[in-house]
């Protein structure tokens, strides 16, 4: 039984907005699970109050110089620390991916429009 989700999206607002209907799937789909969302700072803003089932929002602010490094460590502290069953990566860089490399989670990423066809 699937009971811990991470849904990631770090983007701008648009990607955020686009990412709406797939969460309200998720979300659907697995009614009980509690969900983790992975935003940027902007997305945070967006999907805040979005639903009771998201759990807890983390954030990584990509902008800057020095900003993402330290937000990147940050993440991959709080992932070995935390057990989810299930990634989904709404995200199709493969540096957002490679986070994940090596974990003993499902994961899944979507690859862009080509992967519909």
């Amino acid at each position: 039984m699937i009971e811990r989700i991470l849904a990631i999206r770090v983007g701008r607002v648009g990607d955020t907005v686009m990412m709406t209907p797939a969460l309200t799937a998720l979300l659907h789909y697995y009614p009980k699970a509690e969900i983790t969302l992975l935003l940027s700072p902007v997305g945070k803003m967006l999907l805040k109050d979005f639903h009771p089932n998201i759990k807890d929002i983390w954030t990584w602010d990509r902008s800057g110089i020095f900003k993402p490094i330290v937000d990147k460590k940050r993440i991959l502290k709080d992932l070995k620390a935390s057990t989810f069953d299930k990634i989904i990566c709404f995200d199709t860089s493969p540096r957002i991916a490679a986070l994940f490399d090596g974990l003993d989670t499902e994961f899944h990423q979507y690859k862009g429009s080509k992967e519909l066809k």
